[in-house]
């Protein structure tokens, strides 16, 4: 995005995956997990600038 967050797109995965996060990982009440493909992560890289 033009002002450097990144925007993911994927299947939810709320009730799914949720007991598989590691320990301490919270979800904040406004935001959803996500899964996304390896395969389309790599192909965005060369967008995502370093951090």
């Amino acid at each position: 995005m033009d002002h450097g967050d990144i925007t993911m797109i994927g299947r939810g995965a709320i009730g799914a995956y949720s007991d598989r996060f590691p320990p301490g990982v919270r979800i904040g009440s406004d935001e959803r997990p996500v899964i996304s493909s390896g395969r389309l992560l790599a192909a965005a890289r060369p967008d995502i600038r370093d951090a």
